[in-house]
């Protein structure tokens, strides 16, 4: 993701405090498993918005377990297997 892909709400909402909601990545093997995942939110909660000088006050992931075993957006597995990227959500919710 380029440094910047967030970076143009600043141009609308200048020192206004920013949230997201329903931001993803999915832990399946063709979107680079669960390293791409628990990198994505690293790179979510650093370079790609509080680096750009975001006053990043909420994140929303869209659910926190897989619906289904087709489903691969949650931070949890169906059968309770936390992944590696429900470590850095626990670390940066309690920031």
């Amino acid at each position: 993701i380029p440094d910047d892909y967030y970076s143009r709400i600043l141009e609308y909402m200048p020192g206004k405090p920013f949230g997201l909601s329903e931001v993803a990545w999915p832990s399946a093997v063709e979107f680079g498993g669960e390293q791409a995942q628990a990198e994505f939110l690293n790179q979510l909660v650093s370079r790609l918005t509080k680096g750009k000088g975001f006053n990043l006050h909420m994140l929303g992931w869209p659910w926190l377990h897989d619906l289904n075993e087709n489903d691969t957006i949650g931070l949890i597995k169906t059968d309770g297997t936390e992944k590696l990227a429900y470590t850095i959500w626990k670390n940066i919710s309690l920031r």
